[in-house]
């Protein structure tokens, strides 16, 4: 097959006309760009909700509304001594804050004012947050806090927890996983009143979640669990770098943020692991945001990068009874919406690749596999990036294309 790569400035006149003849044509190679030319800033937290980035830093809160191109201070009406934001929640219409010594804010009106819930109780360093219902928890170098909606003090929930550092929490839920500084992770069940300590005793960093998988981010790499912590399998496979201090989930994507490597991503859970650092220097990453159409990466005295989530690879979802088909390609269906599936079928065992173009030409969504077994398949659609209107399905399989309109609706 001949790959041919184009500048977007030609794709528009160039892309129908060069599939016509066979030819797969793609955009430019999309990378990682730096929001700030002269921004060192060290970001150790970041947020998004609705149009806002925002962005914890050894001084304070910053706030973005065009995808980090320019930045404002949110450090309003905070006390002199209010300098580390080592986490950031967004919650529904809150942006949660919490702080090296001064404990946790709230704002409900993006950064203009804060208030300190709890009554001004004040924490010691606040390390990771987390929401599960009506319940705000704080992980800080005492342990673990608790916040339920409308009280007036901070509840110490520590019971059963042998380390104090919380580097990371995890809701899944109404289950909470806590990564510690001092004897690995701990899991509760009952809002943290009472914590078991689970198979990984590593100091972990960060956590993440994945189908039926937990992820840990420690100084040796990622563990990863699939029953609920009783048992660790090290997920090490192509991630050469192993202090991993973040992660973020985008579609079939999981991104570790390693210390001095930058970024890897994971299409299988974690089992395997790729660099994705395409223009992104240097590798030093403290954590990840993802808003509508990019992916945030808050590095070590550099600032903000961003990808667009658009160019980020998709994997295909196997789904269904196989059933086979007397074509030996066939795409079905001709109406989707975001979030929901694209049904496509081969005759025979094949690599196979299905396309989304837009009216220009432009490659919008890919999915690439290898099939060994004939039959119907599921391709999952994220689409939320994308305007309602006409686009363009092609499905290349074992040296055959098929191609028809399909209609994206929105509501």
């Amino acid at each position: 097959m001949l790959r041919i790569t184009f500048p977007k400035s030609l794709l528009r006149y160039l892309c129908l006309g060069l599939t016509l003849l066979g030819l797969e044509v793609s955009a430019a190679r999309a990378e990682w760009v730096k929001t700030g030319e002269k921004d060192t800033r060290s970001v150790v937290s970041l947020a998004s909700s609705a149009n806002y980035l925002y962005a914890g830093t050894y001084e304070s809160v910053s706030r973005s509304i065009d995808s980090g191109n320019t930045w404002t201070d949110a450090h309003i009406d905070m006390p002199s001594s209010f300098d580390n934001v080592d986490a950031l929640l967004a919650s529904d219409t809150t942006l949660f804050a919490g702080t090296n010594g001064e404990g946790v804010y709230s704002t409900s009106d993006h950064g203009n004012t804060w208030i300190m819930p709890g009554g001004g109780t004040v924490l010691s360093s606040v390390l990771s947050l987390a929401r599960i219902d009506a319940y705000l928890f704080a992980g800080t170098y005492e342990g673990v806090y608790c916040l339920p909606d409308g009280a007036k003090a901070w509840i110490a929930v520590n019971n059963g927890m042998w380390a104090l550092k919380v580097f990371s929490l995890l809701a899944i839920g109404t289950k909470l996983f806590g990564a510690t500084g001092d004897s690995g992770v701990y899991s509760s069940d009952d809002y943290g009143k009472t914590w078991t300590r689970s198979g990984l005793h590593q100091v972990a960093f960060s956590l993440v979640s994945k189908e039926s998988f937990v992820l840990a981010g420690t100084s040796a790499g990622v563990f990863r669990t699939s029953d609920s912590g009783k048992t660790w399998t090290v997920a090490n496979k192509g991630l050469p770098d192993k202090l991993v201090l973040a992660f973020a989930v985008f579609g079939a994507n999981i991104f570790a943020g390693t210390y001095g490597g930058g970024v890897y991503r994971s299409a299988d859970n974690g089992a395997s692991w790729t660099p994705f650092n395409e223009g992104l220097t240097p590798g030093k990453i403290l954590s990840f945001a993802i808003s509508s159409s990019n992916l945030f990466a808050g590095t070590d005295s550099n600032g903000v990068w961003r990808f667009p989530l658009s160019q980020i690879p998709s994997s295909i979802v196997l789904s269904g009874k196989y059933q086979m088909k007397t074509d030996f390609v066939r795409i079905i269906g001709s109406v989707i919406r975001p979030g929901t599936d694209i049904s496509f079928s081969i005759g025979r065992p094949s690599e196979a690749e299905l396309s989304v173009f837009d009216g220009a030409g432009n490659r919008v969504e890919t999915w690439n596999a290898s099939f060994s077994t004939a039959g119907t398949y599921l391709a999952h659609f994220n689409g939320c990036y994308l305007s309602r209107g006409i686009y363009y399905l092609r499905l290349r399989a074992g040296g055959i294309v098929h191609s028809r309109i399909m209609i994206l609706e929105k509501p």
